[in-house]
């Protein structure tokens, strides 16, 4: 639980657009944290932010038809945007593979590994 976290072991915060029980902003951590930015950087499309017109991978709007065809190009333009836009992450590899009507992205980041799932019939991306 978030709560009993002390500052010394909180590396990464993400305040989310939702709120608590307690009315305040949602508040994640750690490893979800880095799972929350690594979607909405997979998610946001390019030229959305006019100080940032490079930064997204628009998964769900450019890649979407040419997943079968360039999913190498995807996996290693997704690297590059996250050296560019979470530069504090010192080794990045990311693999993408297609099984089953789901792309299965895993991500690794210095000694942490993420893995998202993007469902292509519901075109619904989680984190596992």
């Amino acid at each position: 639980m978030a709560t009993s976290l002390t500052k010394e072991e909180i590396k990464f915060a993400e305040h989310m657009l939702s709120i608590n029980e307690f009315n305040r902003p949602k508040v994640v951590y750690n490893h979800e944290a880095i799972s929350t930015l690594l979607m909405y950087l997979a998610l946001l499309d390019p030229t959305t932010f006019q100080t940032r017109p490079g930064m997204g991978l628009g998964l769900n709007t450019i890649w979407k038809w040419h997943f079968d065809k360039d999913v190498n190009a995807c996996a290693s333009e997704y690297k590059r945007q996250i050296e560019t836009y979470l530069p504090w992450f010192q080794e990045v590899e990311v693999y993408m593979k297609l099984i089953d009507r789901e792309l299965r992205i895993f991500i690794f980041l210095d000694s942490e590994q993420f893995q998202l799932v993007l469902n292509l019939q519901t075109k619904t991306l989680s984190s596992l």
